[in-house]
């Protein structure tokens, strides 16, 4: 039976770009030895057209291509909504394309020729945090179907609670009786799944937070 690391290597995607054929299918190999699965891409185009309908746990990009350059590839991926937690691999050297590359969201910057358990280790940290954004984006989901279902009412009494404002306080802001608001607000606790003030401050943090990237 598999331990929950093995089982996590399996489901994770890692997309190559390099435009060295024979580097590529060796580093193709080197990730599948690693335990994850993996799609290797010859030219950047070639990535952008897969991610159209498949999102990578982690991206691992050659710096230098023709063309469209892995930092072309980074920054075309983010202005079309893509947030892949990425690592750069070069040849050489390269200080300021690896601080363009990290205030990008870039995770590692690597150099050629990367040792495996280097790069086992870098891909670990990108698919880690993969799962962390996918997680805390279902959490702001979920938050946001629930509050959802509130009335517009609802929604004035939560927001009124969140703002630390006291029931008599909410009551005179919206010219209800304090009774209406301690009704709306077990209501309100109730469809938001909160069991006090604090997770609903929580989860107004869930309803507003929007980043998203693998910074």
């Amino acid at each position: 039976m598999s331990r929950p690391a093995e089982q996590s290597k399996q489901t994770a995607l890692v997309m190559l770009v390099d435009d060295d054929a024979s580097l590529r299918r060796a580093l193709s190999r080197q990730i599948q030895l690693l335990g994850y699965a993996v799609q290797s891409f010859g030219t950047p185009e070639d990535l952008l057209q897969a991610a159209e309908t498949e999102t990578a746990d982690c991206l691992v990009l050659d710096l230098m291509m023709p063309g469209m350059s892995g930092l072309e590839l980074q920054q075309e991926l983010l202005r079309r909504g893509w947030s892949m937690p990425t690592v750069f691999l070069s040849a050489q050297g390269d200080i300021p394309s690896t601080v363009q590359a990290m205030q990008d969201g870039a995770l590692d910057f690597l150099e050629k020729p990367v040792e495996a358990e280097i790069l086992e280790q870098a891909i670990s940290r990108a698919v880690a945090k993969s799962r962390e954004i996918s997680e805390n984006r279902a959490t702001r989901q979920a938050a946001r179907t629930r509050f959802a279902s509130l009335t517009d009412r609802q929604r004035d009494v939560f927001a009124g609670v969140v703002a630390g404002n006291p029931n008599k306080v909410i009551a005179h802001d919206l010219g209800i009786t304090i009774r209406t608001v301690k009704a709306h607000r077990q209501i309100v606790m109730k469809k938001m799944s909160a069991t006090s003030v604090a997770d609903l401050v929580l989860l107004s943090r869930d309803l507003t937070d929007d980043s998203q990237t693998a910074t």
